[in-house]
């Protein structure tokens, strides 16, 4: 039986393919899955499962599936942008996979034999303008018309190379999968370009991340000075400061977010995490990162920003920034005494969880993949991460 969502359809396993992506949506709505890290984790594998039961007649009707499904998971959870980033890596691995797949099989997408029996989407028509790539009423020029033998590919003939080219597009997936999951293993490798043993380390609340990069550097500079930034009213700093107490070398002091100013002019090296890391450099972070990162640009102090490659978003400017910081509030209660009757009549109390950080304010950042100046993320984009069309 054939079931359809977002008009895809799953064969096999489909009902137990369905209730995954059914699942996933639901602890993601339920904030049962928290962090980009494994927000991006859960959506590979599960793309990994809906490309293995998909069932599709060309490859824009697999493509098509797997955009819904990302989709239907951002619809979920918006602020987990990581979703939608893992998803449109997956698309472009799938596309590298299947023009390889068609090259192997001595196919050429732009074969009109190949066309008449196997639609292939629009992307891969080449040799003609977008426009005219569908347009019947152009006849084919002679040297391009097909030969007899060319018609003969069967329905058989493309259900095994679609079987073949799937299995490649799986291994591709997992690559993705093995990627994430290697990530603070990765960016803790290029820890000793950056930061040495005389140097005096600031971070601001608790990232994975960020706590992986300091234990490596700490390894191999024998010892450091970390000051953690308590980060109200999360205050997740204590957190951060108890993990890296556990680490051999690490000096780690708790500071309120009130000291940050005058401390700054003791540390040599600021390193934060993030959320989400827009095409123009920008981030997007917990409050208290703009702060953090402006105090520091006074005292001419370099930021170190470590993430994960599938935090790099599409995104080309700071309209995002605007809906996390308007839609997503952090409980005012540890701010302010509500038993203050006065106050709580005249002042409304806001507490944002993300905040905008400019990226003239970061030095560089460091990813699984290699380091990377704010100004050259949207070439990164561009020319390597996701695929040009959106």
């Amino acid at each position: 039986m054939k079931v359809e969502i977002n008009g895809s359809q799953f064969r096999g396993k489909s009902r137990t393919t369905l209730n995954q992506i059914s699942q996933l949506s639901d602890k993601l709505r339920r904030r049962k899955i928290i962090g980009s890290n494994n927000a991006a984790l859960e959506t590979a594998l599960l793309l990994r499962v809906v490309v293995s039961n998909a069932k599709f007649k060309n490859i824009e009707e697999l493509l098509n599936i797997v955009e819904s499904v990302g989709q239907s998971l951002l619809d979920s959870q918006p602020k987990e942008l990581a979703i939608i980033n893992v998803t449109r890596k997956v698309i472009k691995l799938i596309k590298e996979e299947y023009q390889q797949a068609l090259r192997a099989s001595n196919m050429d997408s732009s074969e009109p034999a190949l066309l008449s029996s196997f639609t292939t989407p629009k992307l891969y028509d080449v040799g003609m303008p977008k426009d005219q790539a569908n347009d019947t009423s152009i006849q084919t020029p002679l040297s391009m018309q097909p030969r007899p033998f060319q018609f003969q590919r069967t329905t058989s003939d493309m259900d095994d190379f679609n079987r073949k080219s799937t299995t490649v597009m799986i291994q591709a997936i997992q690559e993705v999968i093995d990627e994430i999951e290697t990530t603070y293993e990765q960016v803790s490798k290029n820890s000793s370009n950056h930061i040495k043993s005389t140097d005096v380390i600031l971070t601001i609340g608790k990232s994975r991340t960020v706590e992986s990069f300091i234990r490596s550097a700490a390894t191999n500079s024998g010892g450091l000075t970390v000051y953690v930034a308590e980060n109200a009213p999360l205050f997740n700093g204590k957190e951060m400061m108890r993990s890296l107490e556990q680490v051999k070398g690490v000096d780690a002091i708790l500071i309120s977010d009130s000291t940050i100013y005058s401390i700054m002019p003791r540390i040599t090296k600021v390193v934060i995490g993030t959320h989400v890391v827009l095409s123009n450099g920008g981030l997007i972070s917990e409050t208290g990162t703009y702060l953090t990162s402006a105090i520091a640009e006074m005292h001419a102090t370099p930021v170190i920003c470590v993430t994960g490659q599938f935090k790099i978003t599409s995104s080309r400017d700071n309209k995002d920034s605007k809906k996390f910081s308007a839609s997503d509030y952090v409980n005012s209660g540890k701010m302010i005494m509500y038993d203050d009757g006065k106050v709580v009549e005249r002042v409304d109390v806001g507490v944002p969880y993300y905040e905008y950080v400019r990226p003239e304010l970061i030095t560089v950042l460091i990813t699984n993949d290699g380091e990377y100046p704010p100004i050259l993320i949207h070439r990164l984009i561009d020319e390597e991460m996701y695929d040009d069309e959106e």
